[in-house]
């Protein structure tokens, strides 16, 4: 009988501390995985893939961050859409804006509900309770060209006279 409630006492003491272990090892988003992620960029014609393509990634009102494709860079995390526009001469240009996700360490605050009045909101302040998906797939297109005006047609259709 002693060896039961000492086990019990035990399982007793212990529970509380495997409670307050628990909350303090799920943390906060911040803390367990950053404000930043790394984000990799790749720049497509159709199906070819094009290299060398000079990117601009911005968020918000947050610094751009450059990159030439294929690439992998960090940006800070933010509620914010990450708008990624690429460039390469004699291919063309393409913009593409990436919304954020929210990440799943941030479920886990809501679903222990410890310390939602102290992780979340920081979270959510840093940037840390969002996500970037972690590859983004820029398609470049060509400016369309502009046809010549009427004017320039007929023009080029009537013979010049002679000096």
């Amino acid at each position: 009988m002693s060896l039961v409630i000492t086990l019990h006492r035990r399982r007793t003491r212990t529970l509380p501390g495997l409670l307050a272990a628990a909350a303090c090892l799920q943390g906060c988003a911040t803390v367990t995985s950053g404000t930043t992620q790394s984000v990799s960029v790749q720049t497509f014609q159709g199906s070819a893939e094009i290299f060398d393509a000079r990117c601009t990634l911005v968020a918000g009102r947050r610094a751009p961050v450059f990159v030439t494709t294929p690439g992998t860079v960090p940006v800070r995390r933010g509620g914010k859409p990450l708008v990624v526009s690429c460039r390469k001469d004699d291919v063309g240009t393409g913009v593409v804006g990436f919304e954020p996700t929210t990440s799943n360490l941030t479920a886990g605050n809501l679903l222990f509900g410890t310390s939602v009045l102290i992780a979340l909101p920081i979270d959510f302040m840093t940037g840390a309770a969002y996500r970037y998906p972690e590859l983004l797939r820029i398609e470049l297109v060509r400016p369309p060209t502009a046809p010549p005006s009427a004017g320039e047609d007929e023009r080029a259709a009537s013979p010049r006279p002679e000096d």
